[in-house]
Parts: structure tokens; C-alpha cells; sequence
């Protein structure tokens, strides 16, 4: 099953079964009741938060409600099925996954994060600056996660080259081409190693 990994739970709250839950995109639209969410154990996001593996069970959302902590939204979900704290703690750790055939549609000029995987992130003049490893959400904004080139022919032993960020904003992303699978940037001095 080709599942996208949307947060995972950080603990229980209360004594009627709801949970704490770290969510990977706040906005998201599938933070909302009746939601069917996957249970996968041991899997975390990375820039992709994709994820290919058998979910241990289901998990409908029956009701679900932002809540700020320290400075970042986190979601106080309840669990068709989970009555009390006992059912609540089991879900600890977990991580939480849609399949990726159910999202819905972007529209034109938006983008779902693990679309952008692989794009070929150029300056205006055409010139590739590296390929987009993934998307982090960060409080401010989110960042391009960037992996430079690599040379034509890497010595023996040598450490592919770190990656870096790019605030995704509109002032330096210019535009995202679906078809050609580009980013064009017009980064300010210094940005770009």
C-alpha cells in the first residue's frame, strides 16, 4: 500500500481515549472527522513522508481539534474504537498515514509536498542548482530540502555533498512546472553553496 505519512501520536490525553498528535502539515484539510487514517509502527516522515508498508489496522477519525502548544499546532484527535486512556496509550508512537489515492486533487497552483520529490530546482538563467529532496514545515515557513549536483565522477570514498534549504516563499520561488518537473528560484546572494 503507497501510504503518505501525515504525523504520529505523542501520547494520551485525558481518561475518554483521545490522543496528543503531532501533525506533519497543520493545514492539511484531512485533520477533520471521518478521515480514515492508517496505523504504521516505527515509521517516521522524512522530507517525502512516504512511506511503503502494511498498515497494522485503521483509525477513523471521529473527531478531531487543533490545540497550540508551545508556538506549533498539534491536534487533539479521537479514534472510532478508542473509548479510554487504556486504548489511547496503545496508540503511542504510532505513526499516521493516509493512501496516497485518497487525497484530493490539487488545484492548479497547488502542490502536494511529495509531488515535488525529485523536481529539479534551477535559477532563472537555467542553470540546475540541485534536485528537491524534500519539504520540511517549519513554524515560519516551509524549506526546500536541496541536494546539490553531484559530480561526474566522484572519487573513490568521497561523501555525496550535503543538502541545503530553501524557504519555500514566493519572493524566491518563481515558478513549479508540473510537465518539466522544475522549480525556478531567484535565490539572494548567498543562499545557494
Amino acid at each position: 500500500m503507497d501510504l503518505l505519512l501525515i504525523g504520529h501520536v505523542i501520547r494520551a490525553h485525558g481518561l475518554r481515549g483521545e490522543v496528543l498528535v503531532e501533525p506533519y502539515h497543520a493545514a492539511s484539510p484531512l485533520w477533520r472527522a471521518g478521515s480514515a487514517l492508517f496505523a504504521v509502527p516505527g515509521a517516521r516522515a522524512g522530507g517525502a513522508d512516504r512511506v511503503e508498508a502494511e498498515p497494522t489496522h485503521t483509525l477513523p477519525l471521529r473527531a478531531c481539534r487543533p490545540q497550540l502548544s508551545q508556538g506549533q499546532t498539534r491536534y487533539l484527535c479521537h479514534f472510532e474504537g478508542v473509548g479510554d486512556r487504556t486504548g489511547a496509550e496503545a496508540l503511542r508512537g504510532l505513526a499516521l498515514a493516509i493512501a496516497r489515492d485518497a487525497l484530493p486533487p490539487p488545484g492548479e497552483d497547488e502542490f502536494y509536498h511529495h509531488e515535488l520529490v525529485g523536481y529539479a530546482v534551477v535559477d532563472r538563467q537555467g542553470r540546475t542548482l540541485g534536485t528537491v529532496q524534500g519539504i520540511l514545515a517549519a513554524p515560519a515557513q516551509d524549506l526546500i530540502e536541496v541536494a546539490p549536483p553531484s559530480p561526474a565522477a566522484p572519487a573513490a570514498g568521497d561523501e555525496p555533498p550535503e543538502t541545503w534549504y530553501l524557504p519555500f516563499v514566493a519572493a524566491i520561488v518563481l515558478t513549479i512546472d508540473r510537465a518539466e518537473k522544475t522549480i525556478v528560484i531567484d535565490p539572494p546572494e548567498g543562499l545557494v553553496p
